[in-house]
């Protein structure tokens, strides 16, 4: 499957926006035209919206599996549109935080002195009462991922 040249575009766009950003350029589909070609053809990117919905699908791929401990095997870039990778990255990251704090309080209640227990102590009995209402309000609605996520960024 050849580039487009729409395609080529819109990557020496995003080539550019990086350069600009003065980050490395680790991803060398960015500045490598053979591998471009492979991508394109491994995923069957066409425009340059399956570009952005496949990239970031990569990035929700491996991230959730830095969060949950699995690859969500069952999904697909064609699953959802850029901008809902977008959303589904931001639900990852807000969960990624939640556990990160989750493990600090677990962590001061074994750990800290009597002040630091206290109020770890107190902040994880809230974040229980917070994700048993969340759990009672999903059922309750019978909510779909996107809408639950949604209502917790909110």
């Amino acid at each position: 499957m050849t580039v487009s040249p729409a395609l080529a575009a819109h990557v020496a766009k995003l080539r550019i926006k990086q350069e600009e950003s003065r980050s490395p350029i680790t991803w060398v589909v960015l500045t490598d035209s053979t591998e471009l070609e492979r991508w394109v053809s491994h995923y069957g990117v066409v425009t340059p919206e399956d570009f952005d919905a496949a990239s970031l699908w990569e990035t929700y791929y491996d991230d959730y599996k830095s969060v949950h401990g699995i690859r969500p095997r069952w999904t697909s870039w064609k699953d959802r549109t850029p901008a809902e990778w977008r959303d589904a990255l931001d639900g990852l990251a807000w969960e990624w935080e939640r556990d990160r704090q989750i493990f600090a309080a677990q962590n001061a209640v074994l750990w800290g002195s009597d002040e630091d227990r206290s109020e770890a102590e107190r902040w994880l009995r809230e974040e229980e009462d917070k994700r048993e209402a969340d759990h009672c309000l999903c059922e309750e609605e019978n909510e779909d991922e996107a809408t639950r996520w949604e209502r917790i960024l909110a």
